[in-house]
C-alpha cells in the first residue's frame, strides 16, 4: 500500500525503518517499481472519399499511448528517503515551529535519522496503468467557387490519465492536522494514480480564399467542450479537497475556451511590377508600389476558474465555498467590478468542505488584433524574381 516504501531490487537503505519497507512484488517491475505494459497496440485508420468534383469527405480514427504525465524524476517511488528526503515542520501564524533564530534541528540532513511523521514520501500505484487517448474526426469539404468551406467533427477521450495528489492529506475536523490524517504516523504522501480521464468534442469549422488576385482569407472557428478530472501535472490545478472522493474534481478542462474565431488576412495593393496598375515613374513607383497589408484578429471566450475563500472552513488548507445559484441577485449582470455574482457564494460551516466544484466560473473573453504592413523592392542583382 501507500503507507510502504519499495527498494529498487529490494536493495532496502539501513537506514530506512523495516516497519516502512517492503519486497517489491513479483508482477512489478525491479527498476521502475510499477507493473509494465508491453502489449499496448495502437491501431490507426483514416478514409478519403470524393462524392463529386467539389465535395470531400474524411474521417479517422486511433489509438495512442503515452506516458504518466509530467513524471519527472522528482515524483517517482525511486526518489524517497534516503535518497531525497523533504521535511514538513507544521506550524501556524501565532506559534512557529522554526525560527531563524534557533534554525532546522540537526537531524534535518542527516539521511540515517528518518523520522516519518515529519518526512514527505512519493508513492504510485503499483498498478498504474498505461495512459491512452482515442482520437476520431469526420469532416465534410466542399469547393464553393473561389472558397473551400471544411466542416469537421473532432472527438478525444482520454483514459488511465495519471492523477497527483496527497493521498495522505487530513480530513475535515478541529485538532491536529497530525491527527487527522489517514495513515497515522506519515506526513505528506505524493500519490499518483491512473484514476483521471477526459473527453474533447468540437465543431471545426473553417472557410478559405486562397490567394487570388492579391487577397486571400482564412477564417477558422472552433465550438468545444472539454472535460477532465484535473489538466495534467504540468498544469498543476487540481486542488482535491476531499481525497476520499478525487472524482469531485472532475469539471471543465482549465484550458478550455469553448468558442474561438480567428481570421487571417491579406491584400496586395494593385500597385507595382506585376500587379493590375503598373507604375512606369520610378519614383512614384518606389513609394506606393508592392505594398501588401496583413492581419489576423482573434476572438475568444474566457477560460473557466474556481472561486476560493480566504479562509479554510474545512481546516484542510482548501478553502472552497459553498454555491447556491438560487440565492444569487436577481438580474445580476457580470461588470468589471464585479464579474460574477458573489451573493451566490457563502462560507460554509465549520469543520465542512464547500460545495463549490471545480472551474465553475468563466473569465471575461478577449478580442486580439495584430495587423503587420510588408513592402517589396525589386533588386536586379538577385535575378529576374529577385525580391526583399
Amino acid at each position: 500500500g501507500p503507507n510502504k516504501l519499495m527498494y529498487v531490487s529490494n536493495n532496502v537503505p539501513p537506514s530506512t525503518p523495516a516497519s516502512l519497507a517492503m519486497d517489491v512484488p513479483s508482477n512489478v517491475d525491479n527498476r521502475g517499481l510499477v507493473q509494465t505494459h508491453p502489449n499496448n497496440w495502437a491501431p490507426r485508420a483514416g478514409l478519403a472519399y470524393q462524392l463529386s468534383r467539389n465535395t470531400v469527405i474524411r474521417a479517422g480514427g486511433g489509438v495512442f499511448y503515452g506516458d504518466s504525465n509530467a513524471a519527472g524524476v522528482s515524483s517517482r517511488p525511486e526518489y524517497n528517503p534516503p535518497y531525497r528526503i523533504g521535511y514538513n515542520y507544521t506550524s501556524d501564524n501565532i506559534h512557529p515551529t522554526l525560527t531563524f533564530a534557533t534554525g532546522f534541528p540537526t537531524n534535518a540532513v542527516d539521511p540515517t535519522q528518518l523520522v516519518a511523521s515529519t518526512t514527505s514520501f512519493n508513492a504510485w500505484d503499483p498498478a498504474m496503468a498505461t495512459p491512452v487517448v482515442y482520437h476520431w474526426s469526420f469532416s465534410l469539404e466542399q469547393q464553393v467557387g473561389k472558397f473551400l468551406v471544411d466542416s469537421n467533427y473532432v472527438g478525444t477521450k482520454g483514459t488511465h490519465l495519471s492523477v497527483p495528489y496527497n493521498i495522505n492529506a487530513d480530513y475535515a475536523g478541529g485538532g491536529t492536522t497530525a491527527a487527522r490524517r489517514p495513515f497515522q504516523g506519515l506526513s505528506d504522501i505524493s500519490y499518483v494514480d491512473s484514476m483521471g480521464n477526459s473527453e474533447y468534442d468540437a465543431l471545426q469549422l473553417r472557410v478559405q480564399r486562397r490567394y487570388s488576385n492579391g487577397a486571400s482569407l482564412l477564417v477558422s472557428y472552433t465550438w468545444s467542450k472539454s472535460i477532465d478530472l484535473g489538466s495534467g501535472s504540468l498544469v498543476g490545478d487540481l486542488a482535491i479537497r476531499n481525497r476520499d472522493d478525487v472524482s469531485w474534481e472532475r469539471a471543465s478542462s482549465s484550458s478550455s475556451v469553448p468558442q474561438r474565431l480567428v481570421m487571417s488576412y491579406t491584400y496586395a495593393l494593385p500597385f507595382g511590377q506585376r500587379q493590375r496598375f503598373k507604375m512606369r515613374n520610378r519614383v512614384l513607383a518606389g513609394v506606393v508600389s508592392d505594398w501588401q497589408l496583413n492581419g489576423i484578429t482573434t476572438i475568444r471566450g474566457g477560460h473557466p476558474f474556481t472561486p476560493v475563500l480566504n479562509v479554510s472552513s474545512a481546516n484542510t488548507g482548501q478553502a472552497r465555498p459553498n454555491w447556491n445559484p438560487y440565492m444569487g441577485s436577481p438580474g445580476f449582470e457580470p461588470s468589471i467590478n464585479d464579474w460574477f455574482d458573489m451573493a451566490a457564494f457563502t462560507t460554509p460551516t465549520q469543520y465542512n468542505y464547500g460545495n463549490s466544484g471545480r472551474d465553475i466560473l468563466y473569465s471575461p473573453g478577449a478580442i486580439n488584433f495584430d495587423a503587420s504592413v510588408f513592402k517589396r523592392y525589386s533588386v536586379s542583382k538577385l535575378g529576374e524574381a529577385g525580391e526583399v
